[in-house]
């Protein structure tokens, strides 16, 4: 008997190893460095799928790598970099959609080596608890309805993993300040008392995740969401909204700190492509291209990963902030940004996202965030 369970055993290792070699990777399948898909439903497909993976793996090496062909078809090509010590940690996955409008049928998903289709693919679907912004998922879990406004909103909470409890701190402190008077209408007035209880709170080894819970709260309240209500934090602490702003401005301090939640949830890079991604969706629908909407998010993002450094940094940035008076010190002047770009314009002026133009705008945008004080520590 011992020794039928020892070959059982041995059989199942081999299985076991076998398994993991096929799905992982010495080398990445993508390799396109801040690559920005161009609008449109296919790219946006795209940027929910990598929010939707990163949900399930540690963290994303590479963008996704988007291919549109014709009569609808196209391919999402990712990549997801496991925290691991094993010399294959790469796990690369591919996507095959069709569809057209606001249809989506995935028919080939490939893990590794493995490649699904048909029943095998639909039993797996079957099992993964996908959410917004797919929906309408019938009796064919291959099939999905896109919904064009979750996708530019309400997921983009999917990424957001703070514990409850800390979660729960920041929301009961937002909750009793929104129902204090306040003298300012600035976004620094929330900043603060935020702060002094993550350092009241935190050590250096702790202070990143705490600093990760009040972004995530901050986020929420400057959005207009109730955290309390989307994280199921189980309060009785009733919220008043107050518009917040940043240079006197209310879409600034949206963007700035949704950029910051994410960035200090995922990385720089991710929270960097979703505000290009938005302001590219604006050309056709909405404002227009916003450079200084674009300069709140990525002083948001790198806001969020200083916010999140596993170091020192992070317990630097709550004591910075505990008595924070001027914007100007984590937030650059963007009075002199071009706003309100259509689609025409933002090409011949700027060529595009890869144009020379826009990326020595984008330079000199980097450079002056990282001349705010807060940066400089």
């Amino acid at each position: 008997m011992s020794r039928i369970l020892a070959h059982f055993l041995s059989l199942l290792v081999l299985t076991l190893l076998a398994f993991f070699w096929l799905i992982l990777s010495d080398e990445p399948a993508t390799t396109a460095k801040n690559q920005t898909p161009s609008p449109g439903v296919e790219a946006s497909r795209a940027q929910a799928m990598e929010k939707l993976i990163s949900r399930y793996f540690s963290s994303f090496s590479m963008p996704a790598d988007v291919k549109t062909e014709n009569q609808g078809h196209g391919r999402i090509d990712t990549t997801v970099t496991l925290r691991t010590t094993l010399p294959r940690p790469y796990l690369n996955l591919k996507f095959q959609t069709t569809g057209e409008g606001d249809s989506l049928r995935l028919t080939t998903v490939a893990i590794g080596k493995i490649s699904l289709s048909g029943a095998p693919l639909a039993w797996l679907l079957r099992w993964i608890p996908l959410d917004n912004p797919f929906s309408n998922r019938p009796s064919h879990p291959q099939h999905f309805k896109w919904k064009q406004a979750v996708a530019d909103q309400a997921d983009l909470f999917s990424v957001f993993i703070a514990s409850k409890p800390r979660l729960r701190a920041y929301y009961r402190l937002v909750s009793q300040w929104s129902h204090k008077p306040q003298d300012s209408s600035s976004m620094t007035s929330l900043l603060r008392p935020l702060f002094r209880l993550a350092y009241q709170r935190s050590t250096v080894k702790t202070a990143a995740a705490e600093n990760q819970a009040l972004l995530q709260v901050l986020a929420t309240y400057i959005n207009r969401k109730d955290a309390g209500r989307l994280f199921k934090l189980d309060t009785h602490y009733p919220l008043r909204h107050r518009r917040l702003t940043l240079q006197g401005r209310y879409d600034l301090a949206q963007h700035f700190s949704m950029s910051a939640a994410i960035a200090s949830s995922t990385n720089e890079r991710f929270a960097n492509s979703i505000g290009v991604y938005k302001e590219l969706s604006d050309i056709d629908k909405g404002s227009g291209f916003s450079f200084s909407d674009l300069v709140a998010d990525m002083a948001g993002a790198k806001f969020g990963t200083m916010a999140s450094r596993k170091d020192t940094k992070a317990r630097l940035l709550q004591k910075a902030m505990t008595t924070v008076s001027s914007e100007g010190f984590f937030m650059p002047n963007v009075s002199d940004m071009p706003d309100h770009l259509g689609g025409k314009r933002f090409a011949s002026e700027y060529g595009g996202v890869e144009g020379a133009t826009y990326q020595r705008l984008l330079q000199h945008i980097s450079r002056r965030i990282d001349q705010c004080p807060l940066y400089r520590m």
